[in-house]
């Protein structure tokens, strides 16, 4: 393998999925040196996700999560993910969950998006409704690295760089852009706000939910 780093560009560049292949297999063989993944792909190390190159061997991935959850047969098994509103670490976001059958959404602002500070709301919140969450599958960024740490609750990672994997909550997450626009701080949002936001996406009538909503059908699942 020949150090070909110096006619890399430093700049960010999208990776084709061919790379984004590439970078996969070579991580389910156990390579996990950025440097040396970079050098293999063709890019600069700064374009392979930090969180990429060490989550799917300290945790599970999505391709070892059941059929059934697959398939949809079986509720309480989510999808989950960050929306941002100005993208620093430093800067408050919302943790969002969606329950993959009816859609059911749970919100949860957090001051920061560090791995911990995701962590410990999250645990929180499975051990407030300890028979809500059976599984939940993460995108595969760094701030979730902590996820591993989860009690009480299976954590599955999407692969990287493939949102279409979680995309319930990629769907859920674009309703929730009409309250929280992107690149705008999430400061000065309360925490009432944050429900308020939640209910109007659990209280719509969707077509998709055969026009029910998604609050309907979640307490009907809890409730059986």
């Amino acid at each position: 393998m020949t150090n070909s780093n110096s006619s890399i560009s430093k700049h960010y560049h999208q990776l084709t999925s061919v790379q984004r292949g590439q970078i996969q297999a070579m991580l389910d063989s156990g390579i996990t040196s950025r440097t040396v993944i970079a050098q293999e792909v063709g890019c600069h190390k700064s374009t392979i996700k930090r969180g990429s190159v060490t989550k799917l061997l300290s945790a599970q991935s999505i391709e070892q999560r059941p059929k059934e959850i697959e398939d949809r047969k079986i509720p309480l098994h989510w999808e989950g993910d960050l929306v941002k509103g100005v993208r620093r670490k430093n800067q408050p976001a919302l943790m969002t969950l969606t329950e993959r059958i009816t859609r059911f959404e749970v919100v949860i602002k957090i001051p920061d998006y560090r791995a911990s500070t995701c962590q410990r709301p999250l645990q929180k919140e499975i051990d407030r409704h300890p028979n809500w969450f059976k599984s939940i599958t993460f995108d595969n960024g760094s701030e979730f690295a902590d996820m591993t740490k989860i009690k009480h609750c299976k954590i599955y990672f999407a692969h990287p760089y493939s949102p279409w994997e979680r995309g319930t909550n990629e769907n859920c997450n674009g309703l929730l852009r009409q309250f929280f626009p992107n690149g705008k701080s999430m400061k000065d949002k309360s925490k009432a706000y944050v429900q308020q936001a939640t209910d109007a996406i659990n209280h719509k009538y969707r077509r998709i939910l055969q026009y029910h909503t998604a609050e309907e059908l979640f307490k009907q699942y809890i409730s059986s």
